[in-house]
């Protein structure tokens, strides 16, 4: 009898021990996914920031004050005598080429952030900075003046994750800003699929009749 108790012991002791070992284990796995997720977090945002900072610093798109005089005039019905200059295709694309790097970088960098709201705030900071003729075709906002409005909410959203912070409350001009964007996406959906179902009756329409007059 004793032998038996002795031996269940060890049976349990054994068992014992194993449970434990496969907590221990579950456990150090999931520091280690929490400490992976802290470095990648860090990470991006640090290259987030950066990003953002050289997207407030990168120079007025070369038409825009031709741009701004142009509508100006128009709305007051004035001579366009004495616009500013138009700028060098070359020196147009090269603007673009950049604006274009930096967007591609913000958007892969916001993809290793493990926060779910972070990462659907910064996508509506770059569809803002990639769609930036919404601003400008709805209310006249010039291109860097929207890019200055959403990337500094940019970095007030990612300086407050890096403290831990909740995310701030959406600025004023930055929610209008955005709003602006998607009222303009919309109208270019919309006029994109009206042309289509134009171009389906062209082509379905019977042909007409010669006139026999």
């Amino acid at each position: 009898m004793q032998a038996v108790l002795a031996l269940v012991g060890v049976l349990l002791g054994s068992l014992v021990s194993t449970g434990t070992a496969m907590l221990l284990y579950r456990r150090q796995q999931r520091d280690f996914r929490d400490a992976e997720r802290r470095v990648r977090d860090a990470a991006a945002t640090f290259r987030i920031q950066d990003l953002i900072a050289s997207l407030i610093g990168l120079e007025r798109r070369p038409d825009e004050l031709r741009e701004i005089a142009e509508a100006r005039r128009n709305r007051l019905n004035k001579s366009m005598d004495g616009l500013p200059p138009e700028p060098e295709q070359a020196t147009l694309d090269d603007w673009y080429r950049r604006h274009k790097d930096l967007l591609l970088a913000f958007e892969t960098a916001s993809m290793d952030l493990s926060s779910e709201p972070l990462r659907a705030r910064l996508e509506r900071v770059r569809r803002a900075l990639d769609y930036h003729s919404g601003p400008w075709d709805q209310a006249r906002q010039p291109e860097s003046v929207t890019r200055r409005i959403v990337c500094r909410h940019a970095l007030e959203c990612v300086g407050a994750y890096r403290r831990g912070d909740s995310l701030p409350t959406e600025p004023e001009r930055f929610t209008e800003t955005v709003g602006f964007v998607d009222d303009w996406i919309w109208q270019m959906e919309e006029q994109d699929r009206y042309m289509k179902e134009e171009r389906a009756k062209r082509r379905t329409a019977p042909p007409k009749k010669p006139d026999m007059a």
